[in-house]
């Protein structure tokens, strides 16, 4: 087996560059430099664009809310402890909010921060969806809305644990999560929300 022999520009050792054994079909193999600009050569345990880790929470019963007042969404929050400073994380949430009134949703991290920046002359809530299902002509009370999803991908600049949540405000009446289609009492399709964070290598 062919080898070239580099001596390090110390004089401290050599590495070396060594073909392969064979190749299919005795086929030539071509390592291409460029002619302007330095690069580095990737390995297998080179993290660059990688998913280093997932994690998931997934909510299936149902909770309520009659709050003005910003609140957490019960159990719809997840932990992540990036393993390098400049990791980002990618967090997504998908979940079946309803309401009777005017309510807002927030993606936010553990102390309530909004983590999606929303701008306009103004806007007084943190950053959030406005969700109103409201009632039908003949009354009833439809709580029939639609999945959510809120993604963003965020720099949280530490190793510590980062937690990100779901938070929520009703102006009057009764907010749901994962409440079923409301059809004179009939809750016949099953709903789950969860909120999902990605750690995504720099």
């Amino acid at each position: 087996m062919s080898q070239l022999k580099l001596t390090a520009d110390g004089g401290g050792g050599t590495v070396s560059l060594k073909g392969p054994s064979s190749t299919t079909g005795n086929a030539a193999i071509e390592l291409t430099v460029p002619g302007t600009g330095n690069a580095t050569l990737l390995t297998s345990a080179t993290s660059t664009g990688k998913i280093l880790k997932v994690v998931q929470t997934t909510k299936t019963d149902t909770t309520s809310t009659t709050s003005s007042s910003w609140s957490d969404i019960t159990g719809m929050s997840v932990s992540i402890t990036p393993s390098s400073s400049t990791s980002k994380i990618f967090v997504e949430t998908r979940f079946k909010a309803v309401s009777n009134d005017v309510m807002y949703v927030a993606l936010t991290t553990g102390d309530g921060t909004g983590i999606i920046q929303a701008t306009g002359s103004g806007y007084t809530e943190i950053p959030s969806i406005m969700i109103y299902s409201g009632g039908n002509s003949s009354g009833e009370s439809w709580y029939n809305g639609d999945m959510s999803t809120v993604c963003k991908l965020h720099e949280p600049n530490t190793t510590n644990a980062v937690t990100y949540k779901l938070r929520w405000r009703i102006n009057s009446g009764t907010g749901y999560l994962n409440r079923n289609m409301d059809m004179g009492a009939q809750y016949n399709v099953a709903v789950a929300s969860t909120i999902t964070a990605f750690e995504v290598a720099a």
